[in-house]
């Protein structure tokens, strides 16, 4: 049997050598192509799952804020006075009570019990038998007390001012109605005012919000005859109350 040349082994080898390394070729190409849809696979289903997310989490804000929205009505509903207030002068505009401080939201409630006060006295018929009309007057040696000067003004310059007369009316609205106009001329005294105040009317100053309370309980029970009544002064819980005053 003849022997092969060396020359057809080498031709062999390296004919051998070529195809496996287009076989190699041939594989990574594939492989690189598989990647690639493999990829965009996986591109898409990220975009798809995106999209769902999306939609899903828009879908619970939404519903939150109907939620929300709807819990917001609820407590405007359980609101009786600002409806009370709403319904019965819907013809006069006060504004957003949001915007207003809390000395006049308790003018314009003062106000309103002064309005209902003249409305019931103009429906009653006065005789013998009630009780007119009372002007309480609050006066010492040394002038009067609801007239003692604001801050920025000296006693001196306060006392060539008129004296300032406070109408109680009769029964609880009337009381209502002088408590509202004790404290609308309490609120304004400074420190040394009110000490001044609590010395003839026999209180301790203790902090300005609970001494006009107990200035307002004694003015109301000598104004009213010592009649057993004990006023509660309307908004007396606020943040300035346990607040010294500068």
């Amino acid at each position: 049997m003849p022997r092969r040349a060396p020359e057809d082994t080498e031709k062999k080898d390296f004919l051998r050598q070529l195809i496996n390394e287009k076989k190699e070729k041939h594989t990574r190409k594939w492989e690189m192509n598989e990647r690639k849809k493999m990829d965009e696979m996986i591109r898409q289903e990220i975009e798809r799952n995106s999209a769902a997310l999306e939609a899903r989490v828009m879908t619970r804000i939404g519903r939150q804020y109907l939620v929300s929205r709807d819990e917001a009505r609820r407590e405007e509903l359980r609101s009786p006075v600002v409806r009370t207030l709403a319904s019965a002068y819907k013809g006069k505009d006060y504004g957003d009570y949001s915007d207003k401080g809390l000395k006049e939201i308790e003018d314009e409630i003062a106000m309103l019990y002064e309005l209902r006060e003249k409305k019931r006295k103009g429906k009653m018929t006065m005789d013998g038998s009630q009780r007119g009309f009372q002007r309480p007057l609050f006066r010492s040696d040394k002038g009067s007390l609801d007239d003692l000067p604001a801050s920025g003004e000296t006693s001196k310059q306060g006392e060539g001012r008129g004296r300032t007369k406070v109408a109680a009316g009769s029964g609880t609205e009337g009381v209502l109605t002088f408590v509202l106009a004790q404290r609308k001329l309490l609120m304004v005294k400074n420190k040394d005012q009110l000490k001044v105040i609590c010395g003839h009317q026999g209180v301790q100053y203790t902090t300005k919000a609970p001494t006009i309370e107990k200035i307002i309980e004694v003015r109301t029970k000598l104004a009213y005859e010592g009649l057993v009544f004990v006023p509660a002064t309307p908004g007396s819980r606020l943040e300035e109350e346990h607040t010294p005053l500068k």
